[in-house]
């Protein structure tokens, strides 16, 4: 009796002992799986260590099928609240593609200044052309003999050169241009100028139709608009004030994000 109470005693205690054991070591297998998909998921963002919204929706939807059954309700990662910081981009990705360094877009107006002013020093037109930063955008006026004969508006053969190198630089950067003509007081009546708006508006539409036609500028970026006599820098009351008053103005005007920045 004491060696068969003994012995159901002992394969009793044993048997219980091993149930307790197998019991005791499930939590390892649950808690090796869930670090095992932690390493997996901080590996994972490691690789896209970018920011990339589109890797971001894939990462999303994967770990929503393999973790969560797909139920969106309770997915991981929200990828409509995963903001794009493109302040830590490079250039290039913020524009949105591999772009050289004098792509559109990339070159103040200052730059693009000092651009027009190598340009014109080529050309020899040095004291014929000013240049002023103006609240609306950068200035570049031209003195009507630089493009035109007096009374006209036809371009002048040896301006055409002129034009496409302004137009070369302008289309580094996507700002709108408006071409303006101006003349002095002095009145005009022919068939084809009745009045001063007739002919500054001709000369700026010529300008216009070049820079777009032959220089290749976007016609959608451009403008032309005559003041006529309306529109003087200095009193018409001398020859010399008078040829500074006949002009062609370009305004190439400062973007939405330059006027944000002053």
């Amino acid at each position: 009796m004491r060696s068969r109470r003994g012995g159901g005693g002992g394969g009793g205690h044993g048997g219980g002992g091993g149930h307790d054991g197998a019991g005791g070591l499930r939590w390892l297998l649950t808690y090796a799986d869930l670090i095992t998909l932690l390493m997996v998921f901080f590996v994972v963002m490691y690789s896209i260590s970018k920011v990339d919204t589109k890797k971001y929706e894939a990462l999303s939807r994967s770990l929503n099928l393999s973790l969560l059954d797909g139920q969106s309700a309770n997915s991981i990662i929200d990828v409509s609240e995963v903001a794009v910081d493109k302040s830590r981009m490079l250039p290039s990705e913020a524009l949105g593609g591999a772009q050289g360094s004098d792509a559109p877009g990339q070159l103040s107006l200052k730059q693009i200044e000092v651009k027009l002013e190598e340009a014109l020093r080529t050309a020899g037109l040095q004291g014929r052309v000013a240049m002023t930063l103006e609240e609306r955008g950068l200035v570049v006026s031209f003195s009507d003999a630089v493009f035109f004969d007096l009374g006209k508006a036809d371009l002048r053969p040896e301006s055409l050169e002129v034009l496409r190198r302004v137009g070369d630089v302008i289309k580094l950067v996507p700002n709108k241009v408006l071409v303006e003509g101006n003349t002095d007081n002095l009145p005009i009546n022919t068939f084809l100028y009745p009045t001063n708006w007739e002919l500054s508006a001709s000369r700026a539409v010529v300008v216009a139709r070049f820079l777009t036609e032959e220089a290749g500028l976007d016609p959608k970026r451009v403008g032309a608009t005559g003041f006529g006599e309306w529109n003087p820098r200095y009193p018409n009351d001398t020859e010399e004030n008078r040829a500074k008053n006949r002009r062609v103005d370009l305004v190439i005007i400062r973007s939405a994000a330059e006027k944000t920045s002053k």
